[in-house]
């Protein structure tokens, strides 16, 4: 499974993570966050503050999640 960057919304969700690094780039920032041994990295803008260390969580947007089988994409239905 992978999800986009710009599709993890922050705030309340079910992915709860650590953040390790913020990378502030202008008028967004990218957050590194790590869900026990599984990276995350969200797209968020830059007045977003969240602080190494700490707790986040995220709800993924269904058009920004995609499955993989054996290295190929799954095209959802409907």
């Amino acid at each position: 499974m992978g999800i986009r960057s710009e599709a993890l919304i922050p705030g309340r969700g079910d992915i709860t993570a650590t953040v390790d690094v913020v990378e502030h780039l202008g008028s967004e920032s990218l957050l590194y966050a790590m869900a026990g041994k599984t990276r995350i990295v969200a797209k968020v803008s830059a007045g977003f503050n969240r602080g190494i260390g700490e707790a986040i969580s995220f709800t993924p947007r269904d058009s920004g999640v995609h499955f993989f089988f054996q290295g190929s994409r799954i095209e959802r239905s409907g």
